[in-house]
């Protein structure tokens, strides 16, 4: 692989990341109030993933904490 290709190849994943980002924030508007029609195996991975965030201050507990 050449360098600019590696360069291109960079540029491109950090655009996919940050649509995702965005998507993933549309998803999670859409989603409050469907909850009970999704699979337990994907709830359970969601909320171990929310553990780490703190309702009352809005943000995320470090990685570590």
């Amino acid at each position: 692989m050449r360098w600019a290709e590696m360069t291109d190849a960079v540029a491109e994943a950090k655009t996919t990341i940050a649509i995702a980002g965005s998507i993933a924030a549309d998803m999670g508007r859409i989603l409050c109030g469907k909850l009970r029609t999704c699979d337990a195996g994907d709830l359970c991975d969601l909320k171990r993933e929310l553990r780490g965030f703190n309702m009352t201050t809005g943000k995320w507990k470090k990685l570590g904490d």
